[in-house]
């Protein structure tokens, strides 16, 4: 099962081959395995860990980012509500903007 997960943050399919081929043989064992699975996973989400200890160092930064995308999906949101009243055709003066 661990080659599982391998096969899905592991990038160096070189290495994941050789790792199942050994396995098999029985000539590496689980902790190297697991080892090499960790080594992969720190390299698929370093970006990821990056970017956050950026947005948590800058704790304004982040509000500023999130307060900008709920002020874009309130509008896409109001948008879609004014199509869906005129279609359906409750269009009044309390929704008519």
């Amino acid at each position: 099962p661990i080659f599982i997960f391998h096969d899905l943050l592991n990038d160096d399919k070189a290495e994941v081959s050789e790792l199942k081929e050994r396995y098999v043989k029985g000539t590496v064992g689980d902790v190297e395995v697991k080892e090499r699975l960790f080594a992969a996973h720190k390299r698929t989400f370093k970006d990821a860990r990056e970017r956050r200890n950026t947005l948590k160092a800058d704790e304004e930064m982040t509000r500023r980012i999130l307060r900008k995308g709920a002020e874009e999906a309130a509008n896409v949101a109001n948008q879609t509500l004014r199509e869906v009243y005129e279609t359906i055709g409750i269009i009044n003066s309390l929704n008519k903007k």
